[in-house]
């Protein structure tokens, strides 16, 4: 079961099949106050809340292949981010909530992909070979483990 913790740490936001196919969830961190932000008959996963708590990221089969969607933390305003010949999975969100990191195609690429208001970005094909993750500016180049790579602003 995938989950992320919401910014301020009061609430869960995961994913789990207990109606039968994978929907994402949010709850409050004692278990209580069960929602169900997603309603489908496919595969919602990998639920990701941004640092500024405004949307939470997912994947989803809805349209063919598992693509990228974001959502209001009530479940409102679902956009879909992706469009790909290959499935994404698994986003996990910048800092800034300006960029996500994804897993892309069979192979396990990951590819950034910035977001913006209005509409959404469409990805290029790209090969990171590394696990994403985010770093604070103050962690360097020079001292990075093997295999890890950075996205951010100010370096």
């Amino acid at each position: 079961m995938a989950s992320s913790w919401s910014p301020d740490g009061r609430q869960i936001v995961f994913a789990s099949d207990i109606d039968g196919d994978y929907e994402i969830y949010v709850m409050d961190v004692d278990g209580t106050n069960w929602q169900q932000l997603t309603h489908n008959s496919v595969s919602d996963q990998g639920p990701s809340w941004s640092p500024d708590r405004k949307w939470i990221a997912f994947h989803s089969e809805r349209d063919g292949l598992s693509e990228l969607y974001r959502m209001r933390p009530d479940g409102s305003d679902v956009v879909r981010l992706t469009v790909n010949n290959v499935e994404v999975k698994y986003p996990k969100w910048s800092p800034d909530s300006g960029q996500l990191v994804y897993q892309s195609g069979t192979t396990g690429e990951r590819v950034k992909l910035p977001i913006g208001t209005e509409s959404p970005f469409y990805t290029r094909e790209g090969i990171l070979e590394a696990t994403p993750r985010f770093y604070e500016k103050t962690r360097s180049v020079d001292n990075m483990e093997s295999g890890e790579i950075t996205f951010g602003r100010d370096f």
